[in-house]
C-alpha cells in the first residue's frame, strides 16, 4: 500500500490574492459611480481580506457587481465591530440571515442587537477558510 500523500501548509495562501492594482482603481470608480469622497486603496502584494485596518471595509468587486451600494446593515456592523472582522468576513448566507432578522426586528418593533442574535446563534470559522465566518 502506497503511503498517503503528506499535506502542504503554506501561511500566506489561505485565501486568493487580489488581482486588483492602483491603476484599477479609476475604472471601478467609473464602473460603480463610486463617489469621490470615498476612499479606496489596493491590496498589497500579501495583504489578504482579514488584514484590512480599523477604520477599513474590505469589498469585494463581486459585491459591487451584485448591486451593493456601500451601506452596511446596522446588524452586521454592530456584530462585526463586537467580534472585530470586517464584514466581508461573513459569508453571504450569514448576510442574509443577519439582514432578515434586522428587518423582521423593523417590520413588528423591536430592536435586535448582537446579544439577541448570541442567544440563538454562534459564529464560527468556515473549516477550509479560517478568515471566513459563519453562523
Amino acid at each position: 500500500m502506497a503511503p498517503l500523500r503528506q499535506r502542504r501548509f503554506c501561511f500566506f495562501d489561505d485565501d486568493p490574492r487580489s488581482k486588483i492594482r492602483e491603476g484599477d482603481l479609476a475604472n471601478i470608480r467609473r464602473k460603480y459611480a463610486i463617489h469621490p469622497s470615498v476612499g479606496m486603496r489596493s491590496p498589497s502584494e500579501f495583504e489578504r481580506t482579514p488584514d484590512g485596518g480599523a477604520s477599513e471595509v474590505v469589498i469585494y468587486e463581486a459585491y459591487l457587481e451584485a448591486g451593493f451600494q456601500g451601506s452596511i446593515p446596522s446588524l452586521i456592523a454592530q456584530v462585526s465591530s463586537f467580534f472585530g472582522f470586517c464584514p466581508s468576513q461573513l459569508t453571504p448566507l450569514t448576510w442574509r440571515t443577519l439582514m432578515a432578522i434586522q428587518v423582521l426586528g423593523e417590520l413588528h418593533g423591536f430592536s435586535v442587537g448582537v446579544h439577541e442574535i448570541l442567544y440563538s446563534y454562534y459564529f464560527s470559522p468556515l473549516v477550509n477558510k479560517a478568515w471566513l465566518y459563519h453562523l
